[in-house]
């Protein structure tokens, strides 16, 4: 006597072929029945009966599975093809990450660069410019100093001459300032 959980399929020990779904049809039993033990007369000989189906279809199946071989090396080597031509794009897609990381890197750095060069040199630039306006200042009351004295004041009716006095002073000390 066969002890009734040999007699008995496990539930998933099942064909290899049959769990990955490569397999045609085999009848599914119920949960009821594989549950519910039977008598052992009867499963003996369901049991017999199947192995003689098995062996009477095991040609046709062998012939079967080598299709199915043949498909999967097919399978198997577009899957390799496909893997390939993703790893080169994700070679070519983290190439093009990195380029854009350093070319970001270097507009950081030349910004930084460009920024501290206008800083140190905003000082040469407004400096210069002080002394343009200083330049002009003393041309200016060297001009009216000489001008100044051969001008005739008595003929002044309306005070000018007393404002131009004060302008030329003001010049004169703004130039001794930047001077």
């Amino acid at each position: 006597q066969v002890p009734y959980m040999l007699n008995q399929p496990l539930r998933y020990s099942s064909n290899i072929f049959q769990r990955f779904g490569f397999s045609s049809s085999t009848p599914q039993q119920n949960d009821k029945e594989v549950h519910e033990p039977k008598d052992q007369e009867s499963t003996a000989h369901e049991s017999n009966g199947e192995a003689s189906k098995e062996d009477s279809g095991s040609s046709g199946s062998t012939e079967d599975l080598d299709l199915s071989k043949e498909d999967l090396v097919k399978l198997v080597f577009e899957k390799d093809e496909l893997l390939t031509s993703k790893d080169e794009e994700i070679k070519d897609m983290k190439d093009k990450v990195l380029r854009s990381y350093a070319e970001m890197e270097n507009v950081i750095a030349r910004t930084k660069r460009e920024s501290e060069n206008s800083k140190k040199y905003a000082v040469q630039n407004f400096s210069k410019s002080l002394l343009d306006v200083a330049d002009n200042l003393a041309r200016a009351s060297s001009v009216v100093k000489e001008s100044f004295s051969k001008l005739d004041t008595s003929e002044d009716s309306s005070g000018a001459v007393p404002l131009l006095k004060t302008l030329l002073e003001g010049v004169d000390m703004t130039d001794k300032q930047l001077g």
